[in-house]
């Protein structure tokens, strides 16, 4: 009976089957590509592996999952463009929305959902929405939408701190670390501006008016004469 060589690599890949991670001690790796590869280079003499093989196994030790550049098995992936939801579109095919409805937006925003994904998903215009929190008798629904707009940036704010236990785990690199704690900082700050915001502005108004008197060329004269002969006495005060 002729064995294929085919049915022995998949005998081998079952008896032996891939960890779901591997912690090199600096970093964490859970794709599968990059476990294979990084047991495989592991295993290598060190009179077998080249050095750009050398280079890959110590980018994957030190970044893991995020090693970068030539030095990282790339895996084949489908590029699809993100769906952008216009805000034209989203104010286009008016509902009459009901109370329920509205109301549900701010639920969503209460729960995490940012504000135009929780009006698509109830099926509500952006701009009725704010036509239906301004009205007088939704003041109370007016202020429920800064609380939850509030809250939404206090979570934020909690994913920022969150950050630094995957920085420390190294789940995540230094880079990236900076970058997602910089965009929930910027969101928290403009969801709540009186709390998070880095500038408190001020309006001020004045209520006095201010009038500027011009002198007339004989009063800047005189004033002249007077300083000068203030000049010429001091002069001979101090000899």
């Amino acid at each position: 009976m002729l064995i294929k060589f085919d049915d022995i690599k998949q005998e081998k890949n079952e008896s032996n089957p891939l960890p779901e991670r591997i912690d090199t001690g600096k970093a964490i790796i859970t794709e599968p590509a990059l476990i294979a590869k990084y047991k495989e280079l592991e295993e290598k003499k060190a009179d077998k592996i080249t050095v750009a093989e050398k280079m890959q196994l110590h980018r994957l030790t030190k970044y893991g999952d995020k090693a970068t550049g030539k030095n990282k098995l790339t895996a084949k992936t489908t590029n699809r463009p993100t769906q952008i939801i216009t805000l034209e579109k989203a104010n286009k095919n008016p509902i009459t929305p009901t109370d329920e409805a509205l109301q549900r937006v701010i639920e969503s925003i209460y729960n995490g959902s940012d504000f135009i994904t929780a009006c698509q998903e109830n099926d509500i215009r952006p701009k009725d929405f704010y036509k239906w929190i301004d009205k007088p008798e939704n003041q109370q629904n007016k202020v429920n939408f800064i609380n939850a707009r509030c809250i939404l940036a206090e979570y934020y704010l909690y994913r920022r701190e969150s950050l630094e236990k995957d920085l420390l785990s190294g789940r995540i690199d230094s880079s990236t670390y900076s970058t997602l704690a910089n965009d929930y900082k910027y969101l928290a700050g403009k969801l709540a501006p009186l709390a998070y915001g880095d500038k408190i502005q001020l309006d001020a108004q004045i209520n006095k008016q201010t009038t500027l008197e011009v002198l007339n060329t004989e009063k800047v004269k005189e004033l002249n004469s007077l300083l000068q002969s203030n000049i010429i006495d001091a002069d001979f005060t101090e000899e």
